[in-house]
C-alpha cells in the first residue's frame, strides 16, 4: 500500500465510490497531484488493491501554492483550490490533463463537490464580496455565497468548508483578522 510519509505535506480526498484517490501536495509552487485507482478483489482472502495512474504526477497546466483537491463521485474529474492561476482548476481523472477552469478571486483554498456533482469553491481573501462559487457539472456557475460576511476581516480556513450530505447546506470554518477561529457559518444551498 502507500507509505506513512505519502501524506506528509498533502491532502486527498477519494471519490464516493471509492474508486480514485488523489493526493495534492500542499503549500509549494507549483503543486502536484497524484492520483490512484483503488479496487478490491473478494477472490480468495480478498484483496485491496492500488494502482498509480500514468505517471502519477500531473505537471503540465499546474498553479502554485495548492491548497485542496476533491474528486467527484465517480473519479471521472478531480478539482484543485490553488494560488496562481487563482481559479479552480479541473482535471480528468485518467489522464490527469486540465478539462475545466472554473473562475475564483485570489486565494483559493478549498473545494468541495456534492453528491449531484456541483462543485463548491471556497477563498481565504478577507471583506470579500463573494468567498464561495457554485458550479454544476457543466461547469456553468450556479450561485455565489459570502459566509465570512459575518466576521470582521473574516475568511474560509483552508479545506475548511464542507457540503452537507443532502446537498442543501455549506459549512465553513472562519478565521477572524488574528487567524483565531472566529465561528461556524451555514447557509442554505438550492
Amino acid at each position: 500500500l502507500l507509505s506513512a510519509s505519502f501524506a506528509s505535506g498533502r491532502v486527498m480526498d477519494v471519490s464516493l465510490d471509492g474508486s480514485k484517490l488523489c493526493a495534492l501536495n500542499v503549500g509549494i509552487s507549483p503543486y502536484t497531484v497524484t492520483c490512484y485507482d483503488l479496487s478490491y478483489s473478494t477472490l480468495g482472502t480478498g484483496q485491496f488493491n492500488v494502482a498509480l495512474i500514468g505517471d502519477g504526477t500531473r505537471t503540465a497546466f499546474v498553479g502554485s501554492n495548492g491548497r485542496d483537491v476533491a474528486v467527484t463521485a465517480d473519479g471521472s474529474r478531480f478539482y484543485v483550490a490553488s494560488g496562481s492561476p487563482y481559479d479552480f482548476i479541473g482535471y480528468n481523472g485518467e489522464t490527469l490533463m486540465h478539462e475545466q477552469t472554473l473562475d475564483a478571486v485570489t486565494y483559493p483554498n478549498c473545494i468541495e463537490i456534492d453528491a449531484n456533482g456541483r462543485v463548491f469553491g471556497g477563498v481565504s481573501l478577507a471583506n470579500a464580496s463573494n468567498d464561495v462559487w457554485a458550479y454544476d457539472q457543466n461547469a456553468v456557475q450556479i450561485g455565489t455565497y459570502n459566509l465570512a460576511a459575518g466576521v470582521f476581516n473574516g475568511r474560509i480556513r483552508d479545506r475548511q468548508l464542507v457540503v452537507s450530505g443532502d446537498g442543501l447546506r455549506l459549512i465553513a470554518l472562519i478565521l477572524n483578522s488574528n487567524d483565531t477561529v472566529r465561528s461556524f457559518e451555514f447557509v442554505s444551498v438550492p
